[in-house]
């Protein structure tokens, strides 16, 4: 483990990071001094400059703050809202991840407009998108 990770009394548990370098290892064949390399870059910046770590920790810590149990689905949630948001103009979601979005101002940072099934976004997003096809695109 290249952070050293969490001492518990029976075990170390790896930092989350430690598993992506693992795998970046193992799979990329990114080599030590590259791995050492991208640890101190998030020691420096944290994952803010990475968005699939930046979204997921975020949500994570928000449901963390909440005391929200979290299940499989919302792991899921998470995942794919980690991996498309950055490229993403439009993201359909449910109310509960929608709220979350604008609550942690993820949507904000990456400049995402959120809809959900709610009638109000149905029409917001008909709207929404009646305008961006009348501009031509």
């Amino acid at each position: 483990m290249l952070s050293g990770g969490v001492n518990f009394q029976s075990k170390t548990v790896a930092h989350w990071v430690d598993y992506l370098l693992d795998a970046m290892m193992k799979i990329n064949k990114m080599k030590i001094d590259e791995a050492k390399a991208v640890l101190a870059h998030l020691d420096r910046h944290g994952y803010d400059e990475i968005s699939t770590l930046n979204v997921r920790s975020t949500l994570t810590a928000y449901s963390a703050v909440m005391q929200k149990k979290e299940t499989v689905n919302d792991q899921i949630d998470i995942m794919r809202i980690s991996k498309g948001i950055q490229i993403s103009d439009i993201m359909f979601l449910d109310k509960e991840r929608k709220f979350e979005l604008n609550r942690t101002k993820l949507a904000d940072k990456y400049q995402v407009k959120l809809f959900s099934g709610t009638k109000k976004d149905v029409i917001d997003c008909v709207t929404f998108l009646a305008d961006f096809v009348g501009k031509g695109a």
